[in-house]
Formats: structure tokens, C-alpha cells, sequence
């Protein structure tokens, strides 16, 4: 599939996945989870609620050099997907398995471009600077705080 320059990151329910660093994240926690797996959900994701083919699946798990016996091998993949999602009850609210066809996303699917983060910390950028010293009747010390004393 290709993105448009700046979607990186994918949100669907309370997760999004960043694709360029293929990560699980529920809010701020990253959700640890297999090669294999992540890629085969990377897949479903990115047919943005279409029905990715069991071969389509197969090809982007294992690519077309590998010869497997893959079906033992997607089911693995997406038990582990729907563990990681929470989703392993009998009505599933993010995948869904359509019998001898593949598997598609019921959730929907949103492409976000990733949020920048400044270097600094937000309570860095509204760091409060000390003001200078004043006298008692509101006048500005003239060097007080700024220069040694000599």
C-alpha cells in the first residue's frame, strides 16, 4: 500500500499502531507483540476494512520464497493479534474472520500523521523566568541579580 507522506500512524478503537516502527501502542503503553503477528496485522490495517486474502496474508507474513504449511501459522498469528486487542470473545469488535476468505477490520481504521514532540518537555517550554529585583517602592534595583557585586 502506499502512504501518502506524513501518515504514520494508524487508530482504530482505543489503539494505534505506528508504521513506521510497526508498534501496538493502547494510549501511551506499548503492547508487545511478534513479528509474524504484527506484520499480519499490519496487513488487515492497512486494507482499511477490507478482506485481506489468506493469501494476501501468507505473502505479507512470509513473502512468496518461503514455503510453509501457513494456515496453522495465521491462526497462530491472529489468536495472538486478538489477545493483544483484547478482542477473544465470540463477537469480536476489531477482527473478524470470514471462513475460507480471510480476515478484515470491523473496527474503523484512521490514518494520522504522527504527532511531533518538542526535545523539550512541556515543563521546560513554560519554564517561569525569575523576575528581577525590585525595591520597596517598585523601582528596579539597578544590578541586583545580574551583575557580581565588585
Amino acid at each position: 500500500m502506499v502512504r501518502s507522506a506524513g501518515q504514520n500512524t494508524v487508530r482504530f478503537g482505543e489503539f494505534s499502531f505506528d508504521l513506521d516502527t510497526a508498534r501496538l501502542y493502547r494510549g501511551p503503553s506499548r503492547i508487545k507483540l511478534e513479528p509474524q503477528p504484527t506484520k499480519l496485522l499490519q496487513r488487515i490495517l492497512e486494507a482499511r476494512g477490507g478482506i485481506v486474502s489468506r493469501e494476501e496474508a501468507r505473502l505479507a507474513v512470509w513473502g512468496s520464497d518461503t514455503h510453509v504449511d501457513f494456515d496453522q501459522g495465521l491462526a497462530y498469528g491472529i489468536r495472538r493479534i486478538r489477545r493483544a486487542l483484547v478482542d477473544e470473545g465470540t463477537d469480536s469488535k476489531y477482527i473478524e474472520t470470514i471462513p475460507r476468505e480471510g480476515y478484515r477490520m470491523l473496527a474503523a481504521v484512521e490514518f494520522r500523521p504522527r504527532q511531533r514532540h518538542h526535545r523539550l518537555g512541556p515543563s521546560l517550554l513554560r519554564r517561569k523566568f525569575r523576575r528581577r529585583p525590585q525595591s520597596r517602592q517598585g523601582g528596579i534595583i539597578p544590578g541586583a541579580g545580574w551583575l557580581p557585586s565588585l
